[in-house]
C-alpha cells in the first residue's frame, strides 16, 4: 500500500515507510457522497421514478468518518484486484483475479466488515472527543436510568397508604400490572420490527420503498414515528416519565379521604385512579427505558467499547439503586410528595441535556442519518449487481446508474 520494497533500503527505512502508509490508510483523504434529498422524476404520463440527489460532504460525526474510511479501504482493495485482472501482469494470482465475478468481489470486501475495531483507525482529535462523550453518555444513561424505578420501590407503598389511605395491595397490584405491561410492550415492539423488516426487503429498484423528499428536521412532520427509534426513543422515554412522576408529586387527595370507603371502582376517588394508572405507566416506561438504553449503547458505541461501557453502567446502576432508596427515605420524612417531585425534576432536566448531546453535538438522531453513496468512475462500464441501484444525479447526467454494492444500503427509517 505505497511502501517501496527495494533491496537497497535498510530495515529502518522500510519500517518507517510501512508506518506512514498504514497511517495514511487509516485517515480520511476524500469526502463522502451523501444523500441530501430525493424527488420523483416523471418519465412519461404513465410512469415516474424516484431520483436521489447526492452531494460530496465532510463527515459530521465519527460514525460517518468511520464509514468513509471503510468505503475508501474497500475501494482501494477493489481497484487493486481490478488492476491485477485488467492489467498486463501475469501469473497465478492474475489468472485467478480474471476469473472473479465483480459481484463476488463486492460481497467479499464489504466495507461494513472492515475497520471494526476503534484501534484500527487513527482518529482525529474531534472524533476522539466525540467518542468519549458518547461512551460516558451511554454509561450514565444506563446507570442513572434506574432512578425512577428505585424511588418507586422505595416509597410507593408508603405513599398510597399514608396519602390515599388504601391497603398495600393496591401498590403491589399497580406495580405488577406495570411490569407485565412493560414486558408485553417490549415483545410487541420486537414483533412489529420483524414484521416491518420483512416488508422492507427489496430485490429490484421497482420494489424499492419511496424516499422522502428531505432528510432533516422537516422529515419529522411526515414521519413522526422516527421519534420512536433509537436513540431518539431514549429522549422520548425521559420526557414521558415526567408525566406520571409529576402527577404523583403534585396531585392531592380530597379532604375527606379518611372517610371514603372503597367498595368498587366507582367509589374510588378520581385522584386515586390517576395515581394507580401512573404507577402502571412508570412500570411500562421503566422497561422501555432500560431496553432503549442497552440498544442505544450497542448502536452508538464502537465494538471494543461496548463491553466496558455496559460493565461500568451496570455497576453505577447498582450504586444508584441503593443511593436513591436511601435518599428517597430521607425526602419522604420531609414530605410525602418530595420524592416524586425531585425525580420528576431530574428527568425533566435530562431531556434537554440528552437532546443536545444526541441531536446537536453528535448528530445521530434517526432523522439526521444520511445515506452513504460510494461513487464509481462514470466513464467505466460497471456491470449491475444483484443489489439495489439508485439513479443518482449531480450536475450531469453521466453519473446516473451508480452501483451501491460497496455502500451500506440503509433501510428506510419509516
Amino acid at each position: 500500500l505505497g511502501c517501496k520494497d527495494e533491496e537497497d533500503d535498510n530495515e529502518k527505512e522500510l519500517g518507517e515507510s510501512k508506518r506512514d502508509s498504514s497511517r495514511n490508510l487509516s485517515q480520511s483523504t476524500r469526502k463522502l457522497k451523501l444523500v441530501e434529498s430525493s424527488s420523483d422524476v416523471v418519465l412519461d404520463d404513465d410512469s415516474k421514478t424516484n431520483r436521489t440527489f447526492g452531494h460530496y460532504l465532510e463527515p459530521r460525526n465519527h460514525f460517518e468518518y468511520k464509514q468513509q474510511l471503510q468505503h475508501q479501504t474497500s475501494e482501494r482493495i477493489l481497484k487493486n484486484v481490478r488492476r491485477l485482472s485488467l492489467g498486463d501482469s501475469s501469473g497465478m494470482l492474475s489468472d485467478r483475479c480474471k476469473d472473479l465475478v465483480p459481484d463476488e468481489i463486492l460481497r467479499t470486501f464489504d466495507p461494513t466488515v472492515l475497520l471494526k475495531h476503534t484501534k484500527h483507525i487513527d482518529w482525529p482529535a474531534w472524533c476522539e472527543k466525540e467518542i468519549k462523550v458518547v461512551k460516558w453518555f451511554c454509561i450514565l444513561a444506563l446507570g442513572l436510568g434506574s432512578t425512577m424505578i428505585s424511588s418507586q420501590f422505595a416509597v410507593y407503598t408508603l405513599y398510597l397508604v399514608d396519602v390515599w389511605n388504601v391497603t398495600p395491595m393496591y401498590a403491589g397490584a399497580s406495580m405488577a400490572v406495570g411490569e407485565i405491561a412493560g414486558m408485553f410492550t417490549l415483545l410487541f415492539s420486537v414483533v412489529l420490527r420483524k414484521t416491518k423488516s420483512k416488508a422492507k426487503k427489496v430485490q429490484t429498484i421497482d420494489q424499492a420503498p419511496k424516499r422522502e423528499s428531505t432528510i432533516g428536521w422537516q422529515s419529522l412532520f411526515r414521519r413522526p414515528f422516527l421519534l420512536l427509534q433509537v436513540p431518539s426513543e431514549f429522549v422520548v422515554c425521559c420526557a414521558l416519565s415526567v408525566i406520571p412522576l409529576a402527577l404523583m408529586g403534585f396531585l392531592r387527595p380530597p379532604s375527606n379521604i379518611d372517610d371514603i370507603v372503597i367498595t368498587s371502582i366507582s367509589s374510588c376517588p378520581p385522584g386515586l385512579i390517576v395515581v394507580l394508572l401512573s404507577g402502571v405507566l412508570i412500570g411500562i416506561i421503566n422497561c422501555v427505558l432500560h431496553s432503549t438504553a442497552i440498544e442505544m449503547s450497542s448502536c452508538l458505541l464502537l465494538d471494543n467499547l461496548f463491553g466496558s461501557a455496559v460493565a461500568i453502567g451496570y455497576s453505577i446502576r447498582r450504586i444508584v439503586n441503593l443511593s436513591v432508596a436511601l435518599l428517597a427515605m430521607l425526602l419522604y420524612s420531609l414530605s410525602e410528595y418530595a420524592v416524586y417531585q425531585a425525580v420528576a425534576l431530574f428527568y425533566a432536566l435530562s431531556v434537554p441535556v440528552s437532546f443536545y448531546i444526541l441531536a446537536c453535538y453528535v448528530k445521530c438522531m434517526p432523522w439526521q442519518n444520511r445515506e452513504v453513496i460510494l461513487d464509481e468512475d462514470p466513464k467505466k462500464d460497471i456491470r449491475s449487481s444483484s443489489f439495489s441501484i439508485l439513479d443518482l444525479t449531480q450536475n450531469s447526467a453521466s453519473q446516473n446508474g451508480v452501483d451501491l454494492s460497496l455502500g451500506e444500503v440503509r433501510e428506510d427509517p419509516e
